[in-house]
């Protein structure tokens, strides 16, 4: 079903105008919280960003159908938390998240939106406390750390430090 649709954000602002397709923002122009246009799709393909209501950048990327897909960047409050490969609007494929303080803390392959194989790093205030590989490749929802690649202390599993011997 095809709808020709202008919605309208709080405080008068023009958000999105056009067509929308499937439930997809899918022909028109995509407006960001000042009112400034910020880029137009065609067929839901594009390239653009996403703001929340405070003005805040929250997505900038390619789209495909409506959702993220290809190559993109998410932030929040402002600031890079992820970037890498998007599909049908999750984090799919390779990638890099990053904690509010800017620290790479997974770098490796998303599947749906969820970590799935890669290099995990855990971080006291400002200094690594370890870096170690990653596995989500059994149906199992746990986390397996395979071993502990560089660290002078260790986690233990159960959010717990201790002193690692060398």
């Amino acid at each position: 079903m095809i709808k020709d649709i202008t919605i309208i954000r709080y405080f008068g602002k023009l958000l999105f105008s056009g067509t929308y397709k499937f439930g997809k923002k899918w022909n028109g122009y995509i407006y960001n919280s000042k009112g400034n246009l910020e880029f137009g799709l065609n067929d839901g393909d594009g390239s653009g960003k996403e703001y929340d209501f405070f003005n805040n950048i929250t997505y900038e990327g390619n789209y495909k159908y409506g959702n993220r897909s290809g190559i993109g960047k998410e932030y929040n409050d402002g600031k890079m938390v992820y970037e890498g490969e998007f599909s049908g609007g999750d984090r799919h494929g390779k990638g890099r998240e990053y904690n509010k303080l800017g620290q790479l803390i997974f770098e490796g392959e998303y599947k749906f939106g969820e970590r799935y194989k890669g290099k995990i790093m855990e971080y006291y205030k400002e200094q690594l406390l370890f870096k170690a590989d990653y596995s989500r490749e059994r149906e199992s929802d746990n986390l397996e750390v395979i071993k502990i690649i560089d660290s002078e202390e260790c986690f233990n599993g159960n959010s717990k430090y201790y002193r690692c011997k060398k």
